[in-house]
């Protein structure tokens, strides 16, 4: 197989342990191919730039003097990237076979210039099948999540859920692929000019899946490989939230509305969002909750 050059492309931010587990697994599993590995640190004051110094002389380190987000830093790390394809690879993953090469080998055996991103399984720390994929949102979406998505669960995990567990051996064709490992030409990110800066954390990877589709490019999900992503570590807490998270949730999804749908439908689903957020949320600070979801750009 002809040689080829991929660029990876991992953003940091105080993750140091998880990010070391990250590069040595893409070193202990990547395989007859050559590649770079480039982080982007958002100011990190864990130590991981240290430790990326004096463990991996050989990664490209970029340190931002401030938190840049997670489509930014991105963006920044691709400019920086010599290879003929990217990997967008979260800190929080960790390879178990040689995913890249599984990667490069089926964009090449397709050859299909309407190739535009590829994704693969994610699994949880068990390594059992992750959320990988989704529909991207709806005002559909949003009224089913007022009761009809537990009637009509069977069809709201078709045609209209955000975040699907990929479970399946089949390679199809999706909405958007989760952020977590997304696999381009790295001509074909640069013609659409990457994430939109205008994301800080949360909808980036659905704004531009959507760009991509807009383009007439296809968004695949590739199940013949997998990575372990660390999200689903800790759980989900009942007992505690964080208003600044909530915060940047609701921000990112008024403005992939504002940017997919326009300002009238933002306007629509931001105060749609409120009562079902309000049930959601019923235990928490009424108050702080309203203003996290009402804090828009």
């Amino acid at each position: 197989m002809m040689e080829t050059n991929v660029s990876i492309i991992i953003v940091n931010y105080n993750t140091k342990e998880l990010l070391e587990q990250c590069i040595n697994s893409i070193y202990t599993h990547t395989k007859d191919i050559s590649f770079e590995i480039i982080i982007v640190d958002n100011a990190s004051v864990d130590g991981s730039q240290q430790m990326i110094k004096n463990n991996y002389p050989h990664v490209v380190l970029i340190e931002s003097k401030e938190n840049l987000g997670f489509g930014r830093a991105n963006n920044i790390g691709v400019k920086h990237a010599s290879g003929n394809y990217i990997l967008l690879l979260n800190s929080d993953t960790i390879l178990i076979e040689n995913s890249i090469k599984v990667l490069v080998e089926y964009i090449e055996n397709e050859n299909d210039s309407s190739l535009g991103v590829v994704g693969c399984k994610l699994l949880d720390i068990h390594q059992k099948p992750d959320v990988s994929y989704g529909h991207f949102p709806t005002i559909y979406q949003e009224l089913f999540e007022f009761g009809l998505s537990r009637i009509f669960r069977r069809f709201y995990s078709r045609n209209l859920s955000l975040s699907i567990i990929g479970n399946g051996e089949q390679i199809k064709e999706v909405d958007y692929i989760m952020g977590a490992a997304m696999f381009f030409k790295k001509s074909i990110f640069d013609s659409i000019n990457g994430f939109d800066n205008d994301f800080f954390l949360y909808y980036e990877e659905t704004e531009l899946c959507f760009r991509l589709k807009r383009k007439g490019y296809r968004v695949i999900w590739n199940p013949n490989t997998s990575i372990i992503h660390y999200i689903g570590a800790s759980g989900k807490s009942q007992d505690k939230i964080n208003y600044w998270i909530l915060e940047q949730l609701h921000r990112s999804k008024f403005i992939y509305y504002k940017k997919c749908h326009g300002m009238l439908m933002a306007t629509a689903i931001k105060y749609l969002t409120v009562p079902k957020a309000l049930i959601i949320y019923r235990k928490f600070d009424t108050a702080r909750i309203l203003k996290a979801i009402l804090k828009t750009a």
